[in-house]
């Protein structure tokens, strides 16, 4: 089938730009996508292609664990989500290798965006506490976010 053919040279393409930039965030989101939406739901080969973004400890580590987060998200696993956006909050607030850092984004500015999706989607789940601590947490780390 020339769609299996397609979707095969897709992977290899992908599995390229992994070799060539095995911490770019973007990549392994993308390759995520393509998984579910473009593989009848292929939801264990996204499962493990976000979580080998995170492994690889991406430049942009907060974009993996936002597109994988929503990806939870859309398959209607709210928890899921939620676990994802605290642990990447955690690795986020914990990195101390300089390494893991894009260097056009500041941390804050990457806290903040993993901070207002948690936040949003705990307010969107009828949890105005749990956003209530979330966006205090924030300002707390940064008095100037949003």
């Amino acid at each position: 089938n020339n769609n299996n053919n397609n979707y095969a040279m897709i992977r290899r393409l992908f599995e390229e730009a992994i070799l060539v930039e095995p911490r770019h965030g973007p990549t392994y989101n993308a390759y995520g996508n393509f998984e579910w939406k473009k593989q009848r739901g292929n939801t264990t080969a996204a499962r493990q292609i976000y979580k080998r973004g995170i492994h690889a400890r991406c430049s942009d580590l907060a974009s993996v664990y936002h597109g994988y987060a929503k990806f939870e998200l859309s398959l209607g696993n709210a928890d899921a989500a939620r676990i994802l956006l605290e642990e990447g909050l955690d690795a986020i607030d914990n990195t101390s290798d300089q390494s893991t850092r894009n260097p056009t984004t500041s941390t804050s500015s990457r806290v903040d965006f993993l901070s207002h999706s948690l936040g949003m989607l705990h307010l969107n789940s009828n949890r105005a506490a749990d956003a209530k601590r979330v966006f205090l947490a924030a300002l707390e780390r940064n008095s100037t976010s949003s």
